[in-house]
């Protein structure tokens, strides 16, 4: 029950109602997940990236939340060797550090705001217009925009100043949209094999039944109040990519109201650790602490392998001998899992294969489908976020 990129063991066979309902899930007419079947994003990325001057060397991404956290969580899995620099905040000290170290000739600006009305964003893209014109640069040549293909102050700003543009799909939220231009665009630029990445989701496609079995383990999970939900990722290169998981999870499942308009099911926090740091900082309080979690351990096996150790510095390094650094965090994760075992916790293992575009892709989809279903288990929408919008009144009001 385990396709190539993605290993889950042990896995309980699927309850006829998940199965069910990912089968339900397939036959809706849901942008995010034609996504990995389309051509479009990779043709329009392809085109986009013939405009950029071959002397802007370093790309800025400007966008916040879903317009960044799928793209960064990626770039920084891979590893490309052209760079992608993210601008994701509002910090006014990191900001101006940031923006005055570029090399504004070399650099091109990639505003992504699927709205065209981030506050965030078109604050930061004025900064940088302003600065431009500062330096007599002209900003058809340096910056491009995402946004839908619809009137809204981004896209008004592109179709202004002539900017290169990008639609992002209508039908696609924000935290959905790393497989659409959103994420193709920038990931390709840097020169990853985007196809790559498609075709992985496309196998996380072919494991309904690992995402049934794995919707169980959650809904089980909440029956039984474990309202912490523990992603522990063995695996540095998704250090950054565990807090796009964080944001889907918590913008799609922490409603208020179900899709009746009644109350909606209480549903767990997420809880983003990477291995082996956090032994050292949260396992104390997960083993000894409230047993009011569960726990999906994420794991890489190119992660737990790397050269061994051959040369000692001492008789007490013994037990390292012919051990390596990758050895010791398979270990790790093993231990700790079995720790949380033999404590009564709810535990699931997920194992990538490798470092690859296509098992990040597959990665992305499974995340996407699980996270998805258990909405449609607990009859509540999936796609919006009321309590974001609220926030977001809020500070338009202050700024007016």
């Amino acid at each position: 029950m385990s396709g190539d990129l993605i290993q889950i063991e042990n896995l309980s066979s699927p309850s006829s109602e998940s199965l069910r309902s990912v089968e339900k899930t397939f036959n809706k007419d849901t942008g995010w997940m034609s996504l990995p079947f389309q051509t479009d994003g990779l043709k329009a990325s392809a085109a986009w990236i013939r405009k950029i001057r071959k002397n802007q060397n370093h790309l800025v991404v400007l966008g916040i939340g879903g317009s960044h956290l799928g793209i960064e969580g990626v770039y920084d899995f891979l590893q490309p060797k052209k760079k992608i620099s993210f601008f994701s905040n509002v910090d006014g000290y990191a900001f101006e550090k940031s923006l005055s170290a570029l090399n504004l000739k070399k650099t091109h600006f990639l505003a992504i705001s699927k709205s065209g009305n981030t506050s965030e964003t078109l604050l930061q893209l004025s900064h940088v217009l302003q600065m431009l014109k500062s330096k007599k640069l002209k900003f058809q040549n340096h910056v491009s925009v995402i946004t839908e293909d619809k009137p809204s102050a981004l896209k008004n700003i592109a179709d202004e100043w002539g900017l290169s543009f990008l639609p992002m799909p209508q039908d696609v939220g924000g935290r959905f949209s790393v497989l659409s231009t959103v994420g193709l665009a920038p990931l390709m630029w840097a020169g990853v094999n985007v196809k790559k990445i498609l075709e992985g989701a496309q196998e996380a496609a072919e494991q309904k039944e690992s995402v049934a079995a794995l919707v169980d383990f959650y809904i089980k999970s909440f029956e039984k109040e474990k309202w912490i939900s523990v992603f522990w990722f063995y695996c540095e290169g998704l250090k950054t990519f565990r807090h796009w998981v964080e944001q889907l999870w918590s913008e799609s499942l922490g409603k208020k109201l179900n899709l009746k308009g009644q109350k909606a099911p209480r549903v767990s926090t997420p809880l983003v650790c990477i291995g082996a740091n956090d032994q050292h900082s949260l396992l104390q309080q997960f083993n000894e602490g409230a047993q009011d979690k569960s726990f999906l351990f994420i794991r890489n096996n190119e992660s737990e392998y790397s050269k061994s150790l051959q040369f000692l510095a001492g008789p007490e390094l013994k037990i390292f001998h012919k051990r390596s650094v990758g050895e010791l965090l398979g270990l790790q994760a093993a231990a700790t899992k079995k720790v949380m075992d033999e404590n009564g916790a709810m535990t699931q293992e997920l194992t990538l294969l490798d470092h690859s575009p296509q098992s990040i892709g597959a990665l992305i989809y499974f995340f996407e489908m699980l996270v998805v279903n258990i909405a449609e288990r607990l009859e509540i929408n999936a796609y919006d976020q009321p309590g974001v919008e609220a926030g977001k009144k809020i500070v338009l009001s202050a700024l007016s």
